[in-house]
């Protein structure tokens, strides 16, 4: 299989390869959906909702997915034993025609595997330096887009440029309404009072916040603001490779209260690497 310069493999279309063509619409117009999946000791404990949502991403765009069999055997054959991560990326084919889409576009799937991050570890046990965005999603909560994971992320590229220039770790993203939609590449959770909450209709739905809220853990949707932040006693990070994180300096400010993330992360460790 093909070795990429950070360590993994590379499948496209189920054979060993690292190069797609200059054609293919993914690369030309970001024209496709992924999911970025932790593995461990070859298995994928959130498979059954990265699944879905590659489903219902595709369902959307018009792209034919690959079957559920092709893939699992992909993933088998880039797997280590050691925690890993995990890319898969379906995108439409290639085509000549531009914007307008072929009549009988073929569908080509890539499976990339890469080194789990060593950042996982330290950032769950002492947080995350966070800061509010100065970019914002300019799209609507209601596009047809909000909740895909869709290949077309230049604006989440940009806002993370704006955090590596301010020397944080993420940032709260909020839309040109006021409402907060989501970290760069997490969603939220904002404890108020007792009581969890994410955003409504976040730019992205997440696979690790689904997977918390089906063991059990009660995170209720809910249009925030910025002053609704100014009462929060815990904002966490989540997504499906790095779990729960909290965040510990939010513009400056420390959040000291852990326990909800605590508990979070305890469901999170009973399955999850």
């Amino acid at each position: 299989m093909s070795d990429m310069t950070t360590g993994g493999l590379t499948l496209i279309n189920g054979q060993p390869e690292d190069r797609i063509p200059a054609d293919d619409r993914g690369f030309l117009y970001g024209d496709h959906v992924f999911e970025t999946i932790a593995m461990s000791q070859c298995i994928a404990p959130l498979w059954s909702w990265h699944w879905v949502r590659l489903n219902q991403g595709c369902l959307a765009l018009g792209i034919d997915c690959p079957p559920e069999a092709a893939l699992l055997d992909d993933l088998k054959r880039v797997a280590k034993d050691e925690a890993q991560v995990v890319r898969i990326t379906v995108t439409r084919g290639s085509s000549t025609g531009g914007y307008w889409l072929p009549t009988h576009a073929q569908s080509r799937r890539i499976v990339q595997s890469r080194p789990w991050p060593q950042t996982i570890v330290k950032d769950r046990r002492n947080g995350l330096r966070v800061a509010t965005a100065q970019g914002m999603l300019s799209s609507g909560p209601h596009s047809d887009l909000v909740g895909l994971k869709h290949g077309s992320r230049l604006s989440q590229v940009l806002l993370a440029k704006e955090a590596q220039q301010i020397e944080v770790d993420e940032l709260l993203v909020y839309r040109q309404d006021g409402s907060l939609a989501e970290g760069v590449a997490s969603n939220v959770i904002v404890v108020l009072g007792d009581r969890l909450y994410t955003p409504d209709h976040p730019d992205v739905m997440g696979v690790g916040l689904d997977w918390l809220k089906a063991n059990e853990v009660e995170v209720m949707s809910k249009t925030l603001r910025a002053c609704d932040l100014d009462g929060a006693s815990e904002i966490l990070m989540v997504n499906a490779v790095a779990g729960v994180r909290p965040v510990a300096t939010l513009d400056g400010h420390r959040l000291g209260a852990r326990a909800h993330c605590h508990r979070l992360q305890a469901i999170w460790s009973r399955a999850m690497p």
